[in-house]
């Protein structure tokens, strides 16, 4: 669809003191709201507990010390502690991702690829069909060999108009 650009936009209500936030597609000048952006079909609070535990994953530290008060048994023991934590959070989004159904799995590799600036929002059909087209097993492992996964998912949500902010402040 050549031509198309879409954006979330606030507007002003009627009456002027009601705002609402709706997704505006415009084409050859034209003006089209579209109250509801693309639907995706994972959980908002799964998807953040996702950029949460890639985000700790990816902050990987293989520094074990200064150079000056190196201990080499301390830091091989530091490293395999280190290593154990990494694979267990890899492993735990890992088996996260691998109980997500295919749908799911898919939106979660276009919402990945629209935060990282693949394309528009408006061309979210196109991008959830080249992820279902790509779709395999090794959804997770594909997902996490990039360390700016928890960035690009962030950035997918917010140019749906979704945040984070309302499941972090449910959280105990």
């Amino acid at each position: 669809m050549r031509g198309w650009l879409g954006q979330f936009r606030t507007i002003r209500g009627r009456r002027g003191k009601q705002f609402e936030t709706v997704y505006v597609r415009r084409k050859r000048g034209k003006v089209l709201r579209n109250s509801a952006p693309p639907h995706i079909d994972v959980p908002l609070d799964t998807v953040c507990f996702i950029i949460l535990k890639a985000r700790q994953y990816s902050q990987r530290d293989y520094d074990t010390g200064s150079d000056d008060a190196f201990n080499p048994s301390e830091g091989i023991a530091v490293s395999v502690v280190e290593e154990k934590v990494e694979d267990a959070v890899g492993e735990e989004l890992l088996s996260i991702i691998a109980d997500l159904d295919e749908d799911q799995q898919i939106d979660l590799v276009a919402l990945a690829w629209l935060g990282r600036g693949d394309a528009e929002v408006s061309g979210w059909r196109n991008l959830r069909a080249e992820a279902r087209r790509l779709h395999n097993s090794a959804t997770g492992r594909y997902l996490l060999s990039d360390p700016l996964i928890a960035d690009y998912l962030e950035a997918g949500l917010a140019l749906l108009g979704l945040s984070c902010a309302e499941t972090e402040e449910n959280r105990p």
